[in-house]
């Protein structure tokens, strides 16, 4: 039997959560500060929360004009979004246009594997940055 692109990349996606999972409950993990569910981690840490506290704390007023900012970029990258989506489907059903291609990114599939290191440093960037936003916004609120 032969694995296609996509089929190795769900079962690479499923083993890796089901090896979590399980070393999570057999190192017991959860003592560590470390909450392990399928599909979904997190680590707790109160270090991590006294500096958000901190963090917060400086500056409040500056945190609440980028919390806003950031609200007005939301909305109006929604509407967007759903502009772009609709025109898509109009497209799409009109069989003189041509519809945007949208691919979504899947490691291995869509990046070349050559650009995985790059791919992940730029994710985890974005992702550590973006939720120690939604943190201070929490503290903020």
């Amino acid at each position: 039997m032969s694995f296609t692109p996509e089929l190795t990349f769900l079962l690479a996606l499923v083993a890796f959560w089901a090896v979590l999972y399980a070393l999570s409950r057999v190192f017991h993990l959860e003592k560590r500060g470390w909450d392990v569910k399928p599909a979904f981690f997190m680590y707790k840490s109160k270090g991590l929360n006294s500096f958000i506290d901190r963090l917060a704390n400086k500056r409040r007023f500056m945190w609440l004009t980028f919390s806003n900012i950031g609200l007005a970029f939301g909305v109006g990258l929604m509407i967007f979004s759903l502009y772009f989506f609709a025109n898509n489907l109009v497209r799409f059903f009109t069989p003189t246009v041509q519809a945007a291609p949208v691919f979504p990114v899947l490691p291995g599939l869509t990046i070349r594997l050559y650009w995985m290191p790059y791919f992940f440093v730029a994710v985890a960037v974005v992702f550590l940055s973006h939720e120690l936003a939604h943190g201070v916004a929490f503290r903020l609120e």
